[in-house]
């Protein structure tokens, strides 16, 4: 079977969104203008998914008390995620709803999907796992669940930063603002196989000044990256380009420890629009694993996607967010056949609610 992925998310009373459904995709955008409510859909999967963690587990969630206090002001007296979770080649799919009144955390299952969960169990579990009419709270063989989720917004400057290394046995991870990513190609060079010179081979092409990325010993447990040129002259951490570090902190993400889902504003920080393309084919190639659902606002990573990857999100004057598929939009089949995607969003969106774009154009495109 291949990798679940969320299918449908809605989301009702959570900051700004009154009442919004979202259709996914395992690769996913979502575009608009600002303060649309962008971010905030992220973060109601984000709660979403912690509560799931903590419910299909049966133990609580390391990352629950730091995920409530963050959310705290976007959550009402009624807030609800509900989710629907796809199961590739599975008869049907899980739904569960997320619930939070002010730090009180409550996720649960019917008591249908509990037996259609049950049923499915038996495709997912390893070999000799557990019994499938045990019940939902012994269901640890389902991977999505035991695995949490990422919220990523990189910083150069975090990722500048020298890195206290990995032990044996650690996590490997980077943090939100991709702090540790020095760490994290330490322990990826560590691993003996060929990863980190496949990287490194990929940017030699991409940036055809770099001869050899370099992890500079600053103290025996603290790395920072140093860039070789072609001319031999090194680079510090201080100087390497945003647009070299951003890379670098993509490509990392299909080596560290695996996650279900990983949450990805503006990945176009940072990077010459020719490079935005490179990063959108390791996102790509992440999705087929690990949803990538993302926040953007430029058009060159709307064009690297198709029109039901899209959502676009506004937030009309008195209203809470609303969404919409990009394919879902007005004559968007005769717009596509004009623009390329994400020419057809900056063509069409106002900058301030994206109406032009929603709206029906007497006389077709």
């Amino acid at each position: 079977m291949s990798e679940p992925y969320i299918k449908q998310v809605r989301v009702q009373d959570f900051g700004c969104v009154k009442d919004a459904t979202l259709e996914l995709t395992r690769l996913h955008a979502l575009i608009g203008p600002n303060d649309s409510g962008k971010t905030t859909l992220l973060r109601a999967v984000r709660t979403a998914m912690t509560h799931a963690h903590e419910l299909f587990l049966g133990q609580p969630n390391p990352a629950m008390n730091s995920q409530s206090s963050f959310d705290d002001g976007l959550i009402s007296t009624s807030t609800s995620i509900d989710v629907s979770l796809a199961l590739s080649d599975a008869p049907g799919e899980l739904h569960f709803t997320s619930q939070q009144k002010k730090g009180l955390p409550h996720a649960e299952v019917s008591q249908q999907d509990k037996v259609f969960f049950r049923d499915v169990f038996d495709a997912w579990a390893p070999q000799g796992g557990t019994d499938r009419n045990a019940n939902i709270g012994s269901l640890n063989g389902v991977g999505f669940f035991q695995r949490n989720l990422q919220w990523i917004h990189f910083s150069a400057a975090a990722m500048r930063a020298p890195a206290l290394l990995f032990k044996e046995g650690d996590v490997i991870s980077v943090e939100q603002d991709g702090r540790r990513l020095p760490a994290v190609y330490d322990a990826i060079l560590n691993r003996g196989d060929d990863t980190f010179l496949n990287i490194a081979r990929e940017v030699r092409s991409l940036f055809p000044s770099i001869k050899n990325i370099r992890l500079k010993n600053i103290a025996t447990d603290t790395k920072a990256f140093e860039i070789e040129l072609v001319s031999g002259q090194r680079v510090p951490a201080s100087f390497v380009s945003d647009g070299v570090l951003y890379f670098l902190a993509f490509a990392a993400l299909e080596h560290i420890s695996p996650v279900s889902v990983v949450l990805l504003e503006e990945p176009e920080n940072g990077l010459h629009p020719a490079r935005i393309a490179d990063v959108m084919r390791v996102l790509r190639r992440i999705s087929e694993r690990v949803q990538v659902i993302l926040a953007t606002h430029s058009p060159f990573v709307i064009n690297e996607l198709q029109g039901d990857e899209v959502t676009v999100v506004t937030r009309p004057d008195g209203q809470g967010t609303r969404v919409r598929r990009l394919c879902d939009t007005p004559n968007f089949e005769e717009r596509s056949k004009v623009y390329a995607l994400g020419e057809l969003w900056v063509s069409y969106a106002d900058g301030k609610n994206e109406e032009p774009l929603l709206a029906e154009v007497e006389g077709g495109s």
